[in-house]
């Protein structure tokens, strides 16, 4: 079995040693999750927010505590939260139970929300006024969901390297949705980026216009290595085409 992507882990503060405990069947992505809500202000734990807010990323740091099967990570987590729980280095809100966060004190105000909510009662209506402050915070690039330059052109060079959204996706956390937008220009005029012409994906079946041209250029003799560096496909696809692998597929 390949390595586990499913296990505990902590974000530290190298400052003071404070620490917040979780676990995930997806560690790579709940890093760059965690980041990502921290840098744009709406992390869902308070305590760490408010910490990294002060002391700067630079001072946080994610660390894997361990591997474990799916079935085995609640189990993990709650331990780690339980041998840290009495020493008050903990972030953590819920400690009790980390699966269902039972043991969250919310505010009187949240209740009070809550509570109106659940008899009926109707919270008064936004006025004009702020409905348009709440327009322009959320426009471009002040919605805190629109993703930053920097983390775009990390994608797109992903993009360049032939790796396919599921496995973005995968190693970074960014939705497909997201990286499909990246790859059609969505976010080009926004950051002022160049228009870019990606590659087709490792694994992934090329177009019958693809196999076409790539048929064409065999029977003119240009060489494997021309092929892949004009049409910026793999080695393999080009001896797929070379043997009529796509004739039986297309129909040609």
């Amino acid at each position: 079995m390949k390595k586990y992507n499913c296990g505990a882990y902590k974000v530290k503060n190298m400052l003071d040693e404070m620490i917040y405990i979780g676990g995930t069947i997806d560690l790579y992505g709940r890093k760059y999750n965690h980041f990502s809500c921290l840098k744009n202000n709406c992390h869902r734990n308070p305590n760490l927010q408010k910490a990294y807010n002060k002391d700067g990323k630079e001072n946080f740091k994610f660390i894997i505590l361990l591997y474990c099967e799916p079935f085995e990570l609640r189990r993990y987590e709650q331990a780690f939260v339980d041998k840290y729980r009495n020493s008050g280095l903990l972030y953590n809100v819920c400690q009790e139970n980390v699966e269902n966060w039972q043991g969250v004190k919310h505010s009187v105000q949240s209740k009070i929300k809550q509570s109106n909510v659940k008899i009926g009662i109707k919270l008064p209506p936004f006025t004009e006024e702020h409905k348009r402050k709440l327009a322009i915070s959320k426009f471009g690039k002040n919605n805190p969901n629109i993703m930053s330059k920097k983390e775009i052109i990390k994608i797109r060079e992903l993009l360049m390297k032939r790796i396919t959204v599921k496995e973005i996706t995968r190693f970074t956390g960014v939705s497909s949705g997201t990286i499909v937008k990246i790859r059609n220009g969505f976010y080009d005029k926004m950051y002022n980026l160049p228009n870019q012409e990606y590659p087709v994906p490792k694994n992934i079946p090329i177009s019958k216009k693809i196999a076409l041209k790539i048929i064409k250029m065999l029977e003119q003799n240009i060489s494997v290595e021309d092929i892949v560096k004009k049409l910026k496909v793999g080695r393999t696809t080009v001896y797929r085409a070379k043997n009529k692998y796509y004739h039986s597929m297309y129909n040609l």
